[in-house]
């Protein structure tokens, strides 16, 4: 039966004196070929990871949290309306308030119909109150979910 170490993971939680709050596995989840060992994203990367990962997920897509995640694509066939961006904002506060309390997002989202490409532009911004810190994060909603710009 085939293992998978992650030495990586158990060096850095063992560290005395860490320079990072959160750490998490990189979100397309690559090998470092200089360590032969997983990618780990810190603090605010971490975090931005996280909140990707919750927009890329569709309830039921988790088998152990069937409920993890924000169903963004419903809103892709819909008609691009000032309502529709709202429930865009909308789910993505609402998800964001139960996956990820690490942070809070600063109110409106702002959101974007791009009827011409098929999306919507996406801008929030983050505050990681621990971090002591806020970021834009900007980003397209297509078919192929949330990617950041």
């Amino acid at each position: 039966m085939a293992s998978i170490k992650f030495d990586n993971l158990k060096k850095s939680s063992t560290l005395i004196n860490k320079d990072y709050t959160y750490c998490d596995l990189h979100y397309d989840i690559v090998m470092d070929s200089k360590n032969r060992d997983f990618v780990i994203d810190y603090d605010d990367q971490a975090i931005k990871n996280s909140l990707i990962r919750i927009f890329n997920t569709r309830p039921g897509e988790r088998f152990l949290f069937p409920k993890f995640g924000c169903d963004l694509y419903r809103y892709l066939f819909m008609p691009i309306t000032v309502n529709t961006a709202e429930s865009i904002g909308n789910t993505i506060l609402n998800a964001v308030r139960i996956w990820e309390t690490r942070v809070t997002i600063q109110t409106p989202v702002t959101i974007v119909a791009d009827p011409e490409n098929h999306q919507y532009d996406i801008g929030l911004v983050v505050i990681f109150p621990k971090l002591r810190k806020q970021i834009n994060l900007n980003g397209v909603l297509t078919q192929n979910g949330f990617k950041e710009v």
